[in-house]
Formats: structure tokens, C-alpha cells, sequence
């Protein structure tokens, strides 16, 4: 039976499902996947450098930390830094459209904070276009890299994560991912000084990914050197068809 203290958004997935009959995570498992507002719009703490926010109350920050009946809302969480909703957009003219005269992160370091934190927890992370494609050489290097990183950990949409009380006495966020293949260590904010995963006495690690103001780290069996999770095969591109004429039969004279 659902909470109906959840979201909107969340009660939306819900209704979602191919199997109706179904309750709990069985029905989640046939619903459809959703846009993580609520994660969005905590990320913009990053902002302001207000890092604690990212702690949500306890358990993390939107739909992804959502745990209030029990069910894995995280696995239909599409997070996000920008989408087609969101940020700079013009109208017909070449002129911004009210409300969205910026993009919502408006510096690099904000939005590489913003991918350290999405790209490293459970959910189903997404990379926007722009970012990956507009914003240069040295912002796609760390999309990689990041990317990399949790494929080489096996995070996925329903890892646990926990949080680092003592990365958010110093005002830093730090959070430590379980993934299928190891361990994935996360810090937003500050500096190795605040908070590294020595601190939490983990050891056996290796740096993957750093940028403005975050690091993160991945700890494997055996302590290898940096691995490269293998790439994707190439979708193939399909080809145009023509679609055959179809022909209608005359329908039956009304009598």
C-alpha cells in the first residue's frame, strides 16, 4: 500500500505501473522512471556552498533518499544538473525566456560539484548535452572520469549509501557508496584537509576523479591500480526506410 505522505511526483511513478495488482516493490518494479525534482533543486545548495544541505535529514537529499514506507523510490530517480526544463533557454527571437535568463549552475565548479554528487550515488544519473558537449575539454575529462569511477565500483540505481557524520562537522559532504564490484568514497566541499576516507578509517583506495572543491575515490579487491570500467559497444545506426503503402480496405456500405 503506497504512503500518500510521499510526493506528488513519487505517487505519480506509482500509478505508473503495468501491473497494478501488484503492491510494494513488485508494483514499483513496472512503473516508469521519473525526473528527481526534489534532488535538483537541493543541489542547487552547492551553490552557496552550503554543503550540509546535501545531508537532507539524515538519509541524503530527494526522491533517491526517499525511505519514508520502506520502498526503493531511488531505482525510478532520474537525477539530473539541467534538463530541458531548466536553465538558459531563448524564445523564437533569440531573446531568454522569463525565468530562465541562467542556467541553474553558472560556474564550473558548481557544476562539477553538482556531477560529483549525482554521478557517485544511487539513482539513474543523466548528463546533460550542453555539459558534455558545450562546456569544453577539461569538464568532459571529468564527466569521464566520474563516470568511470562508478561503472569500475558497480554503482548502481539502488546502492546504499552512507553518510560521513564527521566530513559534516567540518561543512563538508562525504558519503560512502556501496557498488557490486567495491567501494566508492565521495567528498563535496573543502579539501583533503576536511575530510579524505582515511578519517573514517577505510583504507585500500585509490583516487579516480577531482576537480573544483571534490575528490572521489574507489576501493576494489586487491587494491589495483586505476582501472577503465570497459566502454559500451557502438549502438548501430539505423538505416531509413521507406514504410510500405498501406492499403486501406473499402469499408462495407451502410445498410
Amino acid at each position: 500500500m503506497i504512503d500518500w505522505r510521499l510526493s506528488r511526483r513519487a505517487r505519480t511513478v506509482w500509478a505508473t505501473s503495468t501491473q497494478p495488482t501488484a503492491e510494494g516493490a513488485d508494483r514499483l518494479k513496472a512503473s516508469s522512471n521519473v525526473f528527481d525534482f526534489t534532488t535538483f533543486f537541493s543541489l542547487k545548495a552547492i551553490n552557496e556552498s552550503r554543503y550540509n544541505t546535501l545531508y537532507g535529514f539524515g538519509n541524503g537529499i530527494g526522491m533517491v533518499a526517499d525511505a519514508s514506507d520502506g520502498l526503493p523510490w531511488k531505482n525510478r530517480a532520474v537525477t539530473f544538473v539541467e534538463n530541458h526544463d531548466t536553465g538558459y533557454r531563448t524564445q523564437e527571437d533569440g531573446t531568454p525566456e522569463p525565468d530562465h535568463v541562467f542556467d541553474s549552475f553558472t560556474n564550473g565548479w558548481q557544476v562539477e560539484q553538482a556531477y560529483a554528487q549525482i554521478l557517485t550515488h544511487p539513482g539513474i544519473p543523466t548528463v546533460y548535452w550542453k555539459h558534455y558537449f558545450d562546456w569544453g575539454s577539461s569538464l568532459q575529462a571529468k564527466l569521464k572520469a566520474l563516470i568511470n569511477a562508478r561503472k569500475v565500483a558497480g554503482v548502481n540505481s539502488g546502492s546504499a549509501v552512507h553518510l560521513q557524520d564527521n566530513a559534516a562537522a567540518r561543512g563538508v559532504y562525504a558519503a560512502f557508496v556501496e557498488g557490486t564490484n567495491g567501494a566508492l568514497y565521495v567528498r563535496i566541499g573543502g579539501s583533503d584537509a576536511d575530510w579524505q576516507p582515511s578519517f573514517s578509517n577505510y583504507s585500500n583506495y585509490r583516487e579516480y576523479a577531482a576537480g573544483g572543491g571534490w575528490k572521489v575515490w574507489v576501493a576494489l579487491p586487491g587494491n589495483p591500480e586505476v582501472k577503465q570500467a570497459p566502454r559500451h559497444a557502438a549502438f548501430a545506426v539505423p538505416t531509413y526506410q521507406t514504410p510500405d503503402k498501406v492499403t486501406v480496405p473499402d469499408e462495407p456500405a451502410c445498410r
